[in-house]
């Protein structure tokens, strides 16, 4: 009959992850449905619609360690919401009549012409920002990339997850 309460334990956690299941189902489609759009003072801008992606990520034509991390992030979170993968290009490659929303991530070209570049911002803080048909995730990159905190590299990294804690 099994060792003690163990089998009937498990059949209980079974019955809960049953339960539950409906609630999370109904929570990702919710997410999917309101999550991918961003909302800011200046407007919205939609990542993906209908499981298809409605934004670039364009990097550095040479990006740093932390930016390609912070992009391979984002890109799987994003998929595991949407479904959809949102491509990379670097900024040379992007047409110059574009009309996709640009997620810039990390230094580049196009960010500094915004005014947005890493060396401007505190080692490890980030910005997070919405402008037109563009969302700019830079932070504070000085030193060498490490998975650790305090290592002063990381402010892209931390503003790709601040974005996506906060609004994806």
């Amino acid at each position: 009959e099994g060792v003690g309460g163990l089998r009937v334990a498990g059949a209980a956690m079974l019955r809960e992850r049953i339960l539950l299941m409906p609630r999370l189902t109904l929570f990702a489609a919710i997410l999917v449905v309101l999550a991918l759009q961003i909302q800011a003072a200046c407007g919205e801008v939609t990542l993906v619609e209908n499981g298809q992606p409605r934004a670039v990520i364009v990097t550095a034509d040479k990006p740093s360690a932390v930016v390609k991390y912070a992009v391979q992030e984002l890109r799987e979170h994003v998929m595991k919401v949407s479904g959809a993968e949102l491509p990379v290009l670097g900024e040379s490659k992007l047409a110059a009549d574009e009309e996709r929303v640009l997620i810039l991530v990390g230094d580049s070209k196009l960010a500094a012409a915004m005014g947005h570049e890493t060396t401007k911002i505190a080692p490890e803080s980030t910005l997070v920002r919405v402008t037109e048909n563009r969302l700019v995730l830079i932070g504070g990159d000085l030193g060498a990339f490490r998975l650790v905190s305090g290592s002063g590299a990381n402010g892209t990294l931390y503003a790709v997850y601040d974005f996506l804690e906060r609004d994806l």
